[in-house]
């Protein structure tokens, strides 16, 4: 995965970010033991974008003196990413966002061509979201 600005792209062996939308993370990670991103069945993805408690204020908006350190609800900035992922059972896939507990809150459309899985998801459309978190599965 990446940290990167927005408009960042980058082209890894097996995960390509086509856009990031927002400053933030964008990850992918196999979630079986030995399995490479291209083999697994089951992969999570980590959007991790700005996250500020509500009331939160700063000396300026570069974020770096805190002056007062807000309260509850944290607020999650959203976004959108493109990515994708060569994966040999890309056929078979759905994708879901996760709450934070790892409950999965939606299923999201995904497009698949020839061994390649795309993903594009706007953090701020998720129904019961935003989120963080995204599983990819095949089984």
């Amino acid at each position: 995965g990446i940290c990167g600005e927005a408009g960042t792209t980058a082209k890894l062996k097996e995960f390509e970010i086509k856009e990031l939308g927002v400053r933030g993370n964008l990850s992918a990670l196999s979630l079986e033991n030995g399995k490479t991103l291209a083999d697994s069945e089951h992969i999570l993805i980590v959007f991790a974008t700005n996250a500020l408690n509500t009331g939160m204020v700063f000396e300026d908006a570069k974020h770096r003196t805190r002056i007062q350190n807000g309260r509850t609800p944290i607020l999650l900035e959203t976004g959108r990413f493109r990515a994708a992922l060569s994966n040999r059972n890309a056929g078979k896939f759905k994708l879901y966002a996760l709450g934070i507990d790892g409950k999965r809150l939606a299923e999201l459309p995904l497009t698949r061509s020839s061994g390649t899985i795309g993903i594009d998801v706007d953090t701020a459309a998720i129904p019961n979201g935003p989120a963080l978190y995204f599983e990819l599965t095949a089984k």
